[in-house]
């Protein structure tokens, strides 16, 4: 992936799976407070299948300072460079 609004593309792929959602649309400043159902297990599992679907793996001090989507995928690209 080369820019933060790719990124954006597939992380939307995996919150519509994750939440059930088909109509599910993710941008960069979606929070967890803007998806009811976003909770501590789910957002392990979204942690999951990004590091899967990425082949990244993140590490607690960084998931503790991502606090919106936009952070999250800025961190992918990161972590692929």
């Amino acid at each position: 992936m080369s820019n933060v609004d790719e990124i954006l593309k597939e992380l939307n792929d995996i919150f519509v799976q994750v939440f059930k959602d088909e109509n599910l649309n993710i941008s960069y400043d979606t929070t967890a407070e803007d998806i009811q159902e976003w909770d501590s297990f789910s957002n392990i599992e979204l942690i999951l299948d990004i590091e899967s679907r990425f082949d990244i793996h993140f590490d607690l001090s960084e998931l503790i300072n991502i606090d919106n989507v936009g952070k999250l995928a800025e961190y992918i690209l990161d972590k692929q460079s």
